[in-house]
């Protein structure tokens, strides 16, 4: 009704909408990698794929990955879960964040693949399929 503080009721469905959007985002990113990697072996198995194609869908998934997702986890989630303590059965944040660095670095390389498979996509073929796998 008033502008008073939240109950803790509504505090606790409020984090759980985060959540749960989180692990949408999760599902979004996966979904993702499935179209990229159908796209690879569309590409392994010599059909001709545009490199435009493959560059647009990666261009989307790893803004919306680093720019949309990680951010979220990295200056909303993470502190809060530090603030609150951790429960054991889950991955410490410094692991999540080290995996969140590993995934840059992949994403580095696979940008650098798939810039060899759009100049030319005969000799860009393995540099694309090869770091595709690193995924």
């Amino acid at each position: 009704m008033g502008d008073g503080p939240e109950s803790p009721k509504k505090k606790d469905e409020k984090k759980m909408r985060v959540t749960a959007h989180l692990k949408r985002e999760h599902e979004t990113i996966s979904l993702m990698l499935t179209i990229l990697e159908k796209l690879c072996e569309r590409i392994q198995s010599g059909e001709e794929v545009r490199g435009d194609d493959v560059g647009r869908l990666f261009d989307g998934m790893s803004a919306f990955a680093y720019h949309c997702h990680h951010i979220k986890e990295e200056t909303i989630l993470f502190p809060v879960l530090e603030a609150i303590g951790l429960p054991n059965h889950y991955r410490s944040i410094a692991e999540i964040l080290e995996a969140h660095d590993q995934g840059r670095g992949y994403v580095e390389g696979l940008r650098w693949g798939i810039a060899h498979y759009r100049a030319n996509p005969q000799k860009g073929r393995l540099a694309l399929l090869n770091r595709v796998k690193c995924f």
